[in-house]
């Protein structure tokens, strides 16, 4: 499998377990130099553009200990360098890894794990798991740990201590193994700007030797189809978010995660969103992780959630265990009555109110409504389940630790 991830300013001296640092001083002097010429002056013909240069494995001596592909990020750098990255994109694939996972296995367990910056603890002795077939909601305000997490899940942050498994291999000694069978997009998405948003996927696709065939489908599943043929630099953030996350799916990765995936998405493009997430956990293709500093919104999708607060555990499970098993929900959408028709046709109690839905009984949740409109192009701007509130309960749990 593969990774599509970008470095922050703030964590470039960290040598990550295995991986190499993505060095912006070399950005379109080396890989992409004369790819941004032709195709700046119309010279690329992109169905015969040739595999990206591979950076073959080095010798024990280097830092880098994979073989990587780079798609805005210049050449490897070894462990130490001190240049600064900048929406670095790495690739790491091996289209002949084979995929299956364990039954009943966890997707990723951490004990203990910390993580600190000098004085800053940014990760404080965490402990949790990840179930395997599930879209797990990681949720945390600003400032959480979230994405320092993730980046300790794909390798890219050492630890300062405590240990990582996923799919039963641990982050450091198992790392190349692992990286092949995850796909992420983590904080700001890297993407070629000189390129249009299908051929990103191509030279992505290439690159991970899968062929062109699943690029129309995940055009249309990221809600670029229209704008496939457009200049990424002329991308609003959430259309880079999307594509990233195209590049991300390309493969089949068995764990995808997500960092703030929502963000820069309108109501409707949030609902499509999260409804294909779903059914991508309901069709048994991946286990899902997604991370959000709004409850609210990972509420009404999640089969399991966990919650940070300062870097450190506040609870995890099931939304029933957090919260008590939720009535029915309430549906917010434009044309209630052509969607209290369609709930009721797909056999849902419905009670319509002013301004939204009450969808009754016990057992109906989120994602079930939200496919039940999805099939008929009815795509609500918040679902929210008819119970406790999870934010509510986040800061009952969190009261005694404000600063």
């Amino acid at each position: 499998m593969h990774m599509h991830m970008t470095r922050s300013r703030a964590e470039t001296s960290e040598a990550g377990a295995g991986l190499p640092i993505i060095c912006s001083s070399r950005i379109r002097r080396h890989v992409y130099r004369r790819v941004d010429e032709r195709v700046k002056h119309g010279l690329v013909d992109m169905s015969r553009l040739p595999p990206l240069p591979t950076v073959a494995t080095p010798s024990p001596s280097d830092a880098c200990t994979m073989a990587v592909r780079l798609h805005d990020g210049g050449a490897p750098a070894r462990a130490g360098c001190r240049h600064q990255v900048a929406a670095a994109t790495c690739v790491i694939s091996d289209p002949d890894t084979a995929s299956g996972r364990i039954p009943g296995m966890d997707a990723i367990t951490l004990r203990d794990v910390t993580k600190r910056y000098g004085s800053v603890t940014a990760v404080d002795h965490l402990t949790t798991t990840i179930p395997a077939g599930a879209l797990t909601g990681f949720l945390g305000p600003n400032g959480a740990g979230k994405t320092t997490t993730f980046r300790s899940i794909l390798g890219l942050t050492r630890l300062t201590s405590g240990t990582i498994d996923v799919l039963g291999m641990q982050v450091g000694p198992d790392t190349p193994a692992i990286v092949k069978r995850v796909g992420a997009v983590v904080e700001e998405p890297g993407v070629q700007d000189t390129l249009n948003g299908r051929d990103n996927l191509r030279v992505a696709a290439r690159e991970l030797g899968v062929g062109d065939d699943q690029i129309p489908k995940l055009l249309e599943f990221v809600e670029l189809s229209e704008d496939a043929g457009r200049k990424v630099k002329g991308y609003s953030k959430g259309m880079r978010q999307r594509l990233a996350l195209g590049m991300a799916l390309l493969g089949q990765p068995e764990v995808l995660l997500l960092d703030e995936p929502l963000d820069g998405l309108d109501p409707a493009g949030q609902a499509k969103f999260k409804g294909l997430l779903r059914g991508l956990v309901d069709e048994g293709r991946t286990s899902v992780v997604v991370s959000s500093h709004n409850l609210a919104e990972v509420e009404q999708l999640a089969d399991h959630v966990v919650i940070i607060s300062r870097g450190r555990l506040i609870v995890a499970g099931t939304l029933d265990d957090i919260v008590g098993p939720a009535q029915g929900v309430m549906v917010e959408i434009a044309d209630l009555e052509a969607a209290a028709a369609v709930l009721r046709s797909a056999g849902f109690e419905v009670h319509a109110g002013e301004r939204r839905l009450e969808v009754i009984g016990e057992g109906v949740d989120g994602p079930a409504v939200s496919r039940a409109l999805a099939f008929a192009d009815l795509y609500p701007e918040r679902i929210t389940p008819n119970r406790s509130n999870l934010e509510q309960r986040f800061l009952e749990l969190t009261e005694d630790e404000t600063p």
